[in-house]
């Protein structure tokens, strides 16, 4: 895969809602299981296991298997990344945009 391949894959990975909000989740749990980043993205157990996954391809996540759950955890270069994301949106709004409201 090339650099602008690879490039253009995390740039359209990204700029989408989930994703993007599954990795603020991470970074701020630290660790989690899929389940509760299902439920704090409003999506699928499937789906968020299926962006979980890709974070980890592109090394943003680690993922250790407990019993039949697996834990997720953010790595330095993810942290990094939802740091500047964080920025982007304290710069932008002049106040972190917040992860769904729980009801």
């Amino acid at each position: 895969m090339t650099n602008r391949t690879q490039t253009n894959n995390v740039r359209s990975f990204f700029f989408n809602e989930k994703p993007y909000h599954a990795l603020l989740y991470v970074y701020k749990k630290e660790k989690t299981y899929a389940s509760e980043v299902s439920n704090e993205i409003d999506t699928t157990y499937s789906h968020a296991v299926k962006k979980l996954n890709r974070m980890k391809e592109l090394g943003l996540v680690t993922k250790e298997s407990k019993g039949r759950k697996e834990l997720y955890r953010v790595t330095d270069t993810g942290r990094k990344l939802a740091s500047l994301f964080e920025q982007v949106e304290s710069d932008v709004h002049d106040r972190p945009v917040p992860l769904r409201q729980r009801t």
